[in-house]
């Protein structure tokens, strides 16, 4: 059972991702209605194993409207023996009839000395990086090993990290940032920086929230969250995008 798990072979085990854009050869930035559909033949069939049916959705937040009420079909009358595990990073953004119909399973992230020991457990050839940018990139990851991997030698983390020691957010500056993703072959790197971008903004929203000055970060995040993906979606300028989103934020940060 477990190796059929880890091929993504298990008859009763469906997960509902981000798909491979074929022609583009990255995935897409949306979880499409056509795969959030293939819970309704998943469920429809009897049990492989004559056990339990489970569909994971990573992550609930990649659904748009269409897939979201294609899912929630299957959702409002779960078949018997049925689950759903639906990754959420922001579960305030699901559709309401969704959440009510869910259990909140929070989960914290390792903390980082559990981090760098799960890279450290590696194979040395599964991390090519010295002590130092290993803890740096444990640090950037949040508590997640996976995303430790894809930061060390990301182009995308050394921007944000410049970001982090920018003593404001200047024209200039902004602009020098965006530049770094006017390349073609800069999408993984654009991905990664928008990740932390808008992990540091929602933490700063948070913060300002207990000191009652949180909105205008909150309402910034936002807009620029969905600015960056439709960017990414759409093939738009990705230097020009990183760009206003910064000159975005610093507005923000004014008015907090």
């Amino acid at each position: 059972m477990a190796r059929l798990t880890a091929t993504g072979s298990h008859p009763d085990l469906l997960v509902i991702e981000r798909a491979l854009d074929l022609r583009n050869k990255r995935l897409k930035s949306e979880i499409s209605v056509d795969d959030a559909r293939k819970a309704q033949g998943f469920f429809a069939r009897t049990a492989g194993t004559g056990g339990w049916r489970i569909a994971i959705v990573d992550s609930a937040d990649d659904l748009n409207s269409e897939s979201a009420n294609a899912l929630l079909k299957v959702i409002e009358e779960p078949p018997e023996r049925s689950l759903f595990l639906l990754v959420c990073h922001q579960p305030g953004r699901l559709l309401r009839t969704i959440r009510s119909r869910s259990i909140h399973l929070p989960l914290d992230p390792l903390d980082l000395q559990a981090t760098l020991k799960t890279l450290q457990s590696l194979p040395p050839e599964a991390v090519a990086a010295d002590a130092g940018k290993l803890q740096e990139a444990a640090e950037l990851s949040q508590g997640s090993p996976g995303k430790a991997l894809d930061l060390i030698g990301s182009k995308g983390a050394a921007a944000y990290a410049a970001f982090l020691k920018l003593p404001r957010l200047s024209p200039g500056a902004c602009s020098a940032l965006g530049a770094m993703f006017a390349g073609r072959d800069a999408v993984d790197d654009y991905g990664v920086f928008c990740d932390l971008l808008n992990g540091w903004i929602g933490a700063k929203a948070r913060e300002q929230a207990f000191a009652g000055r949180g909105e205008a970060l909150a309402i910034a995040h936002d807009e620029i969250n969905t600015s960056l993906r439709q960017t990414d979606a759409l093939n738009l300028d990705r230097r020009q995008a990183v760009t206003d989103a910064l000159m975005r934020l610093d507005e923000a940060l004014k008015a907090s």
